[in-house]
C-alpha cells in the first residue's frame, strides 16, 4: 500500500514459484523480497533470475551471513521495522540505477484502462465498476461510503454463475463521501478464471 500510494505500479505474489513465473515472463524494475517466504528463501529469487535483478531484501531477523549473501547478489538489505520514508528513499535510489529498457517495455502485466467500465458487485452488498485491468490485477471504483475503510480483501461478483473473484487490496483511497478507488491483486487460485473474464472486457 505504501509503494502503490507513492505512484509505483506494484505486483504482489504469495510464494516463490509464483514469483519465479512472473520474473521469467516479465522481469520487474525492482524486486522486494522477504528472506522468509513460507518455507523458502527470498534470496533464491535473485540468485535464480535469468537476468540481473535489482532487489531489496528485507527481514525481521538480523543475520550477518544472510546480509552478506544478499549484498553478494547485488541486493540492498533492510532490517524491519522499516519506516515508509526509508523504504521509499531506497526504492527511488534503486530505480535510479535501472538502465535496462527491456524491463519497462513489452510486459505481460501492463494495466489497461477500460473504455467502458464493467459494473459488478463487491462483497455481495456494494455496487462497483472495474475501470482498469491487467493479467493479475484490477482497478476499481466502489460505492462504499465513509462508515468504514475498505477491507484488505474483496470478492468480485461479475458473472451470472456468481463465481466470485477474490482480490487482495494493494491500495485504496476515498474519492468522496461515497466513492472509493482501489487497486488489487487477483488471488493466485482465481487467476485462470480472471484471465478468462478478461476476454469479455472491452
Amino acid at each position: 500500500m505504501i509503494i502503490a500510494g507513492a505512484g509505483y505500479h506494484t505486483l504482489s505474489v504469495g510464494n516463490v514459484p509464483a514469483a519465479q513465473d512472473v520474473i521469467a515472463a516479465a522481469p520487474p524494475d525492482l524486486l522486494i523480497a522477504d528472506v522468509r517466504i513460507g518455507l523458502s528463501n527470498g534470496l533464491q529469487l535473485i540468485a535464480m533470475a535469468n537476468v540481473p535483478l535489482p532487489a531489496i531484501v528485507i527481514t525481521g531477523f538480523a543475520d550477518p551471513s544472510i546480509e552478506a549473501d544478499a549484498r553478494a547478489l547485488g541486493a540492498d538489505f533492510m532490517l524491519k521495522p522499516i519506516s515508509p520514508t526509508a523504504l521509499l528513499e531506497r526504492i527511488a535510489d534503486k530505480l535510479a540505477h535501472v538502465t535496462r529498457p527491456t524491463f519497462t517495455v513489452g510486459r505481460r502485466w501492463v494495466r489497461r484502462r477500460l473504455v467502458r467500465p464493467v459494473p459488478l458487485r463487491v462483497n455481495d452488498a456494494h455496487d462497483a465498476r472495474i475501470i482498469e485491468v491487467s493479467d493479475c490485477g484490477v482497478g476499481l471504483e466502489i460505492h462504499w461510503g465513509n462508515e468504514r475503510p475498505l477491507p484488505s480483501s474483496l470478492d468480485l461478483d461479475l458473472s451470472e454463475e456468481h463465481e466470485g473473484v477474490p482480490v487482495n487490496v494493494a491500495w485504496a483511497r476515498q474519492q468522496d463521501e461515497q466513492i472509493w478507488l482501489c487497486g488489487g491483486v487477483i488471488a493466485d487460485t482465481a487467476i485462470p478464471h480472471w484471465r478468462g473474464l478478461l476476454q469479455t472486457f472491452s
